[in-house]
């Protein structure tokens, strides 16, 4: 008997929570943290990360980030990058020297494409 009032007023506390959340929505309020890269500080970390003398830890400290943060937004759609910048990925050979990994070496080539997690 105990057990089918505590489930009742479960369901009351539930359906409660869920009027409310939806009282809140149509008030314009939305849950969740707010988020920490807003668009500018997104811009402000690309253009540190293609100026080339920040590494990604160094851009994540600076914004109080993870670096995995930093490599998501970077892989976000974003305008082309500068002219010089596609220069220097055209005079890379294509196939990597026999013995090595190629130009990337040890490092990352390029910003990998946001990924799901």
């Amino acid at each position: 008997m105990l057990a089918a009032i505590a489930e009742f007023e479960h369901d009351l506390i539930v359906e409660r929570t869920h009027d409310g959340l939806a009282a809140a929505r149509a008030r314009g309020r939305n849950g969740g943290p707010k988020f920490k890269m807003t668009p500018t500080r997104i811009a402000q970390a690309r253009a540190m990360y293609d100026d080339g003398k920040h590494t990604v830890q160094q851009i994540a400290d600076t914004f109080g980030v993870s670096r995995p943060t930093i490599y998501r937004h970077l892989g976000t759609a974003l305008p082309a990058p500068p002219k010089a910048a596609a220069d220097r990925k055209s005079a890379q050979p294509a196939e990597p020297a026999e013995g090595g990994s190629g130009p990337a070496r040890g490092r990352r080539a390029s910003v990998p494409a946001q990924e799901a997690y």
